[in-house]
């Protein structure tokens, strides 16, 4: 938390608002996993399958509840947000859960090398920007072992 919310090389590129939310999906964003993955719920059809029609079933299933538990009292961390501010933090929430189904690493992993070094075309200091699934994963999933793209993302 203190490296996301210190560190200037971090500032120059994620808001306050993003790093909150970077790591509120990061905390949910494996809520309620039963040890299995996608592919064997849509093998079985069972609920989760069908009700998120076999479309990065466990990961919708982490967001429902994530912002089932935040609609709780007492759990609710975005009530005092402004409406757009609640929009943009779950839009980027949902996008960070999104961001770990495996099955679309390689898709990613394909964007994230087809991007210039400095995505958007800014420059370093130009001021925070949005984050979006390839960023989040490259902060968040350099459990991949691809000392590459840890480079790379370190760069950016």
């Amino acid at each position: 938390f203190l490296l996301l919310v210190n560190c200037e090389r971090v500032k120059q590129y994620l808001s306050l608002l993003d790093v909150f939310a970077v790591l509120v999906a990061a905390i949910c964003h494996d809520m309620d996993h039963r040890g299995t993955n996608n592919a064997f719920h849509m093998q079985l059809m069972d609920d989760l399958a069908l009700a998120y029609n076999d479309l990065s079933v466990m990961e919708q299933h982490h967001c429902r509840l994530a912002f089932k538990v935040l609609r709780e009292p007492g759990c609710n961390i975005l009530e005092n947000l402004s409406n757009l501010e609640r929009q943009m933090v779950r839009k980027l929430i949902i996008s960070c859960i999104m961001g770990t189904d495996m099955s679309l690493h390689h898709k990613h992993l394909a964007q994230l090398n087809a991007r210039p070094a400095h995505p958007d075309n800014a420059a370093p200091g130009a001021g925070p920007r949005r984050v979006g699934p390839l960023r989040q994963k490259r902060l968040l999933s350099h459990k991949t072992g691809e000392k590459n793209i840890h480079s790379k993302s370190c760069e950016i």
